[in-house]
């Protein structure tokens, strides 16, 4: 995972010491049902998501290192044997009765340490129409590790929102590319037939909890027109695009949109991506003045100084917010924006991980509390194409409250 190599910035250099621990994925969240949904463990993280390929398959993709696995030896003759087991059980949230489980052996011998990364991809039976929780078990079965993600699939007949990407030639979990680099696509559905336009979407930042304005319509602009090569095995060549957006237009008036990310995505790689998230806790007048400022990196530097008493805690501040809004990033990005822009990920960015989460049919709800506490703050978010927060005016001062807390310095929770 690439970092940004931080230039010279103010005399206290800031930005520089904080930004090394802001990029850092090593964490703890407060609460074991948010860990077991969402968390990624920096020791033994490997990854897994799931999309459908055919109407009534889909396929669980896993990503992880080598070196994350304990490797054993019988003794000084045999090579290095590293042993991983993937299972996954598939519940239809809709049913009571426990789903099927699929299992998936990973074998690996070395005569000395590497650092490989090893992807891999095995079926599973969906049908369309319907919801799935799906827990991806990785077992370590030398070190006897545990990690498990709990993915919800949403089926839907003839959808097009299914892909593998490449960049470079390197699998990839986003479209995240930057100018010069090759992109590479494969659906999982013909698209002989689509016009591909380059386009550049709008994609605001979440409304704040208790706003009763939702019904913006978004802009869009169309860029190009482009004719991408098809290559072997189904994959589209196309140069990263200029825009924010790919748009597939079909005979039938359907269209697919898929978004483009910034190239680290969905790290923070540079002091423009570490801007527009400040959108949540600023005035318009402070977000305008960093965003057209010739300096954005004394600019952010002096806005987290002025939050805090001393440099000190201005780190802390720091380091906590862009950790939130990568962590969103990894949790909530979908096919309409960054994680960090939608209803959740704005929750989760100014108020960090809830203590415990409770999920039924169409409904999640986060919860905020005290410990030993009867009483506190609930999220509720409904699920649907999208996953929306239940807007409220009884959010107001909360929200208010907790903003005043990142300005002021004064987040207990970091």
């Amino acid at each position: 995972m690439k970092r940004l190599h931080v230039l010279h910035i103010v005399s206290l250099a800031l930005l520089a010491v904080i930004f090394i621990s802001a990029c850092s994925n090593s964490y703890t969240l407060r609460s074991n049902e948010f860990m077991d949904l969402y968390d990624r463990n920096d020791e033994f993280r490997p990854e897994a998501y799931v999309r459908q390929f055919h109407p009534d398959s889909a396929y669980v993709y896993v990503t992880f290192r080598t070196k994350e696995l304990l490797y054993k030896r019988k003794d000084a003759e045999q090579p290095y044997v590293a042993r991983m087991q993937v299972n996954a059980t598939v519940k239809a949230l809709d049913l009571l009765e426990r789903g099927d489980t699929t299992a998936y052996i990973f074998k690996d011998e070395q005569e000395r340490s590497k650092d490989d990364v090893v992807t891999g991809r095995f079926s599973i039976h969906v049908e369309d129409t319907m919801k799935y929780e799906v827990k991806v078990d990785f077992i370590d079965l030398q070190s006897e590790r545990i990690r498990s993600e709990y993915i919800f699939l949403q089926t839907y007949p003839d959808d097009l929102r299914y892909m593998d990407v490449k960049i470079e030639g390197e699998p990839k979990r986003y479209c995240a590319c930057e100018s010069g680099q090759e992109l590479e696509l494969k659906p999982y559905w013909g698209v002989d037939a689509a016009i591909w336009n380059i386009m550049e979407l709008e994609r605001n930042p979440a409304p704040l909890p208790f706003s009763m304005t939702l019904n913006q319509v978004n802009s869009e602009k169309k860029i190009s027109e482009i004719k991408p090569l098809k290559g072997p095995k189904g994959w589209y060549k196309i140069s990263c695009p200029h825009g924010n957006s790919i748009k597939l237009s079909f005979e039938s008036s359907k269209t697919w949109v898929i978004p483009v990310f910034q190239k680290d995505f969905p790290w923070i790689s540079g002091v423009e991506s570490m801007t527009a998230p400040l959108r949540y806790i600023t005035t318009n007048d402070e977000f305008d003045e960093l965003r057209f400022s010739l300096d954005k990196q004394k600019a952010v530097s002096s806005f987290w100084l002025n939050c805090a008493p001393d440099e000190v805690r201005a780190k802390k501040l720091l380091s906590s917010y862009y950790k939130r809004v990568e962590e969103a990033n990894l949790y909530f990005t979908d096919s309409f924006s960054e994680g960090w822009k939608s209803d959740r990920g704005l929750v989760y960015v100014a108020y960090g991980p809830p203590s415990r989460i409770i999920r039924s049919q169409g409904k999640e709800v986060w919860y905020y509390s005290v410990e030993n506490a009867d009483f506190g703050l609930q999220m509720h978010f409904l699920e649907g194409k999208k996953v929306k927060l239940d807007r409220s005016l009884d959010y107001r001062q909360s929200w208010y409250l907790t903003v005043d807390s990142w300005r002021n310095g004064k987040v207990s929770n970091l």
